[in-house]
Formats: structure tokens, C-alpha cells, sequence
């Protein structure tokens, strides 16, 4: 094969050279619009995609809320929810009856920016830390999380927002409101 090679003329070698060095160009620039695309394909289903997650809002000290939350932008179905200690009224001071908590629930449908909200009591709570495991369906797969919720701070936002239920007058009655406002426009 060699001898073939030699026997060209310098013209043809030079010929032979180009197109090879063409040929491996464009195999080059194959595999690179090929990862590109793919690439392009993962952000636009990561982009697209629901992005579900559970989280415990403090709209005030005494109101927190257990919320079901789909952040992205397609719906996604909630498959599993689980909480490490797992939330139960009955071990709440004031409550002894056992009532259902939106964490107990699963296959919850839920379309871009919408949530499930549920009141839960966390003042008195004993446990203040969490481990959440949430699994959820979008776009064809599954997805799944882990993450601690961390509620150690209650106390002090039961500090900071607590005020008077007996106002003296009109005036501190509307200021209070004004504040409980303020703090929800806030969020």
C-alpha cells in the first residue's frame, strides 16, 4: 500500500491529504452537533419539566402551612411523600384527636404553579427537624429528592409577630393590621 502512496504524484498526495483531513473535519463536527443537540434536548426538558417540592411556610408565627408545591412548567404527579419524623397531630399539646396530613397523601396532580396548602401547627411542636424523601412524575420520568427541613426558628417568629387580641383603641387595632399586611405582601 505503500508503494501505491509513493508511485502518486505530489498533486494527488496533496489531494489525498485534504480530503482526509475534510473527511475527519466533518466526522468531528457530526459528533459535535450530535452532543450539542442532545445537550439542547436535556435543557429543554429540564427547563420544561415540573419541579416539585414540599416545603413548610411561615405566613406568620402562629400560622405555618404544609405546602405542595409544582415551581415548574408542566404538570407533574406527586408519587410519594415522606417525612422523617412523621408529622402527626397527636403529638401536638393541644390537639389529640389523629386527623389526615397532606403529607399522607399521594398521586396528587399538579400543574405549573399550583399548590397544596394545609394548616399544621408548629409552635408547640416537639419535632423541629425534618427529612423530607419526595418522588414525583413529569414529561415520561421520574424524579425524586432529598432534603432537611430545618424549623428551629418558630419560636422566634412566634416572638416577632405575637401581639395584643385586646386592642385599647382603633388606632393600634389598624397598625396591627397594617403590619400583619405588610408582612403578607411580603411573601
Amino acid at each position: 500500500m505503500f508503494t501505491w502512496f509513493c508511485s502518486l504524484s505530489n498533486s494527488n498526495k496533496i489531494e489525498l491529504f485534504s480530503i482526509l483531513a475534510s473527511l475527519i473535519t466533518s466526522i468531528v463536527a457530526i459528533i459535535i452537533s450530535i452532543k450539542t443537540l442532545k445537550q439542547s434536548n436535556n435543557a429543554i426538558i429540564e427547563s420544561s419539566r415540573a419541579n416539585i417540592v414540599f416545603y413548610i411556610d411561615t405566613l406568620t408565627g402562629n400560622q405555618q402551612f404544609l405546602v405542595i408545591k409544582n415551581f415548574g412548567n408542566s404538570v407533574g404527579k406527586l408519587t410519594k411523600l415522606e417525612i422523617t419524623p412523621k408529622l402527626d397531630y397527636t403529638k401536638h399539646p393541644n390537639f389529640s384527636k389523629p386527623n389526615p396530613v397532606l403529607v399522607d397523601y399521594e398521586n396528587v396532580l399538579l400543574a405549573p404553579n399550583q399548590s397544596v396548602r394545609s394548616w399544621f401547627p408548629f409552635s408547640k411542636y416537639p419535632d423541629k427537624h425534618f427529612d423530607v424523601h419526595i418522588e414525583y412524575k413529569t414529561l415520561g420520568k421520574k424524579y425524586d429528592a432529598d432534603y432537611p427541613i430545618d424549623l428551629s426558628y418558630i419560636e422566634a417568629i412566634d416572638y416577632l409577630y405575637k401581639s395584643p387580641s385586646n386592642f385599647n383603641d382603633e388606632k393600634s387595632a389598624l397598625a396591627d393590621i397594617g403590619n400583619t399586611l405588610r408582612r403578607i405582601s411580603e411573601k
